[in-house]
């Protein structure tokens, strides 16, 4: 079974969860409660080398998260999926690049919620002697050994020596063909992964710059995508994989969707945004947010000359500081005019 669809089971147990213990918002305690009830998948195998109880490890995160009412079944719909779901994410992306997985896991997914510290995973696993590197050397080869400062029954990983991963090279990365640009990739390795230092911290991730006015004016369709609520898309992998080549260039990388209305030009965009979340898009891409701008609500409330002008440079401001952001203007050509003196 492919990395998505077990990925989509688990956020459905995500849900189910947090509707249980009572929350009203997914975050990554209910994605990782998720992954111990799916039980079949790589991440609870790695738990249990490290010699983790799974049952108490469970027992400890569900007493710090849970409230006193659960949310009826009837109910579950109001359970939404938060935006620290959406940063998980992109901490799986940076994870699949840093150790140069072709293919995501569920180890990786593990990894991607241990690289956070202000959730109740991760101090629960670390008392387990369970942490982000510590996983991270193991899923590249590391053995789990005992060390004289803890018990017997609380495993450590044993050094280990190799190169650190090299920057991306966009050359050493060509585009995928078409017929597979939409595809998401199988859910085991095919090849040998190379491995970081163990003596060495891994790599940190600098945390994304606020949006706020990209978020009150934009939709996100990545996270869109991450929580199903976008259409599939069939039969455009051709104009998807342009959009790659034209996304990837270093200049003139602004792509123009030009049709009548209702031929797909939005759809193409969302599944540019589906391959994304699918680790389908090349590197250059991944980990990137897709936001779509409403331009009705950013001409809305324009009264005076400069409004609209304004908003949109705050945006492009926010986005150039963001350094993650893909933006779609939909309907561009209401912006000729847009924000101009009435009569």
């Amino acid at each position: 079974m492919d990395f998505t669809k077990i990925l989509q089971r688990i956020l459905s147990y995500a849900k189910e969860e947090a509707a249980r213990l009572g929350n009203k918002a997914i975050n990554s305690d209910h994605l990782f409660l998720g992954i111990i009830r799916d039980n079949d998948n790589d991440a609870v195998d790695t738990i249990k080398a490290f010699g983790g109880n799974i049952d108490n490890i469970k027992a400890e995160i569900e007493s710090i998260i849970s409230v006193q009412d659960y949310i009826p079944y009837s109910q579950s719909d109001s359970v939404k999926v938060s935006k620290e779901i959406e940063d998980i994410y992109m901490n799986l992306s940076t994870e699949l690049i840093e150790c140069k997985a072709e293919n995501p896991m569920m180890t990786h997914l593990l990894l991607a919620i241990l690289r956070e510290s202000y959730n109740s995973v991760t101090p629960v696993m670390k008392r387990y002697g369970i942490t982000h590197d510590s996983v991270r050397n193991y899923l590249l080869g590391g053995i789990v050994t005992p060390t004289d400062s803890r018990s017997s029954d609380v495993p450590t990983i044993a050094n280990q020596t190799s190169s650190q991963p090299k920057d991306f090279d966009l050359s050493q990365t060509p585009i995928q063909p078409a017929s597979s640009a939409l595809k998401p990739r199988s859910s085991q390795p095919t090849g040998p992964i190379s491995s970081p230092a163990a003596s060495q911290p891994s790599p940190s991730t600098p945390q994304p710059k606020k949006t706020p006015t990209l978020d009150k004016y934009g939709i996100d369709l990545t996270a869109e995508a991450v929580s199903g609520n976008l259409d599939p898309v069939v039969c455009r992998e051709k104009e998807v994989t342009r959009i790659y080549q034209i996304l990837c260039r270093r200049k003139k990388n602004n792509p123009v969707l030009i049709g009548d209305p209702g031929v797909g030009k939005s759809a193409i965009v969302e599944g540019l945004a589906q391959s994304i979340v699918n680790m389908a898009a090349p590197g250059p891409l991944s980990g990137k947010r897709l936001v779509t701008l409403d331009m009705s609500a950013m001409v809305a409330g324009t009264k005076y000359r400069g409004q609209f002008e304004e908003r949109i440079k705050t945006i492009i401001d926010e986005v150039k500081a963001a350094g993650n952001v893909i933006l779609f203007v939909d309907e561009v050509h209401t912006l000729v005019g847009a924000g101009g003196p009435a009569g």
